[in-house]
């Protein structure tokens, strides 16, 4: 019997608590009603405190977002990154950069075969970027003096080729320049 009376009052006070989506002229009369209003009853004067709390939070609150959003308008980038131009021959490559790419193609192949692979319990190697890149470097730095040198010299090969390529290119801005 005391089992059903609280269930029975737990329905009604979830049913008290309807809300009804009011008009702006309602709206505001109940907003002109409660500023002028003063608070009698210990539930009035209980939600009067608890409604000028949520006020000072919003008001607090909206004071972060406003000084946000300055702060973050002040952060925009204010210049543009310059593009490089379509013909443009793409710059050379240092020796740990061949590195490091003959390091992901690496594991692209490893990947590749477990792709590849019919059986289906093969396993693709997952590894972070971050902690792969991390780890190439320190593979780098340990690596031999004498298999740094082919590196060193791909790199030079890869210069080459830059220095070429950037005396044949002229940039659309050099060629008008040159017609006038």
């Amino acid at each position: 019997l005391a089992l059903s009376r609280k269930k029975a009052s737990k329905k009604k006070r979830f049913d008290t608590k309807v809300e009804v989506e009011l008009t702006d002229k309602e709206q505001e009369a109940r907003q002109e009603l409660i500023r002028n209003s003063t608070p009698t009853t210990p539930l009035e004067i209980a939600l009067a405190k608890e409604l000028e709390r949520r006020n000072g939070q919003i008001a607090r609150l909206s004071g972060e977002v406003i000084k946000l959003k300055q702060f973050i308008s002040k952060r925009k980038q204010t210049y543009k990154r310059k593009r490089k131009e379509d013909g443009a021959p793409t710059r050379a490559l240092s020796a740990y950069n061949i590195f490091v790419q003959d390091r992901f193609e690496q594991l692209a192949k490893e990947n590749e075969e477990a792709l590849m692979s019919a059986d289906s319990d093969a396993k693709m190697r997952r590894v972070p970027p971050a902690s792969l890149v991390a780890r190439t470097g320190n593979e780098w730095r340990d690596l031999d003096p004498e298999k740094k040198v082919t590196f060193h010299e791909r790199a030079k090969a890869d210069r080459k080729r830059y220095d070429e390529e950037m005396e044949k290119y002229q940039p659309p801005e050099r060629q008008m320049n040159k017609k006038r």
